[in-house]
């Protein structure tokens, strides 16, 4: 597969991966929605771009013995090319701890993955249907109990239990505005801005680091 259709399914798998936000945008206020829609799809371009320059450079490093053996430039890059491709397939790999690339991908693969939601000011919360507000609940792991709750009591509920990665993003220290996109660990449950929790783990995987929460070091789990 070249690397021209591996860079448009790691577009694409971006734009799905963030399709829940972008269809709840469409439901925002039309200056709020824009700001949504352009944000996401800056923080695809981005990651693209990080992505192909690592793997670039990757692919540079590995064609450098060749190259310096005498064998060409072109023939050298496919030469690399074929050995990357070959360490790709399942199986290729031996047991023992991963190659810095494969950090790189899998880093990348999880944090894809990673569920992503719109902020809600108080004053949204209180706008919301009660049904939607029960969905944020359950999402956020809040038990609103069996009775019946009134909408005032839900809110409550989901401004009570907020913490301060709720409000405001800990990597950039910006409080967050209507129709950001925030990333939700999945198991520590802290939120940030999609695009600097993207940038903060895939900047410690290019450095071969574990992946650690920002706020709490809790591992993300790989996958």
């Amino acid at each position: 597969m070249g690397w021209q259709w591996a860079l448009l399914m790691l577009l694409g798998g971006v734009l799905v991966g963030e399709l829940p936000s972008l269809l709840a945008s469409l439901f925002m206020p039309s200056p709020a929605r824009e700001v949504t829609i352009l944000s996401l799809i800056g923080s695809a371009l981005w990651l693209a771009a990080m992505l192909a320059g690592f793997h670039g450079m990757s692919l540079l490093v590995a064609a450098l013995p060749y190259i310096r053996a005498g064998v060409p430039v072109p023939q050298a890059f496919s030469r690399a090319w074929r050995v990357a491709q070959g360490a790709a397939r399942p199986g290729a790999r031996g047991p023992g701890p991963r190659s810095r690339s494969e950090h790189f991908a899998a880093v990348s693969h999880t944090v894809l993955g990673l569920p992503t939601e719109l902020y809600h000011s108080p004053a949204e919360l209180a706008a919301l249907p009660a049904g939607e507000l029960r969905v944020l609940l359950r999402r956020a792991r809040i038990d609103p109990g069996v009775g019946p709750l009134e909408k005032e009591d839900l809110v409550r509920l989901l401004l009570e239990r907020a913490d301060t990665s709720s409000q405001q993003c800990s990597i950039c220290f910006e409080d967050y505005a209507p129709g950001d996109v925030l990333r939700v660990l999945p198991e520590c449950r802290h939120k940030f801005h999609l695009e600097c929790v993207d940038r903060w783990f895939l900047s410690s995987a290019d450095g071969n680091k574990e992946p650690l929460c920002p706020m709490c070091n809790t591992p993300l789990r790989l996958t």
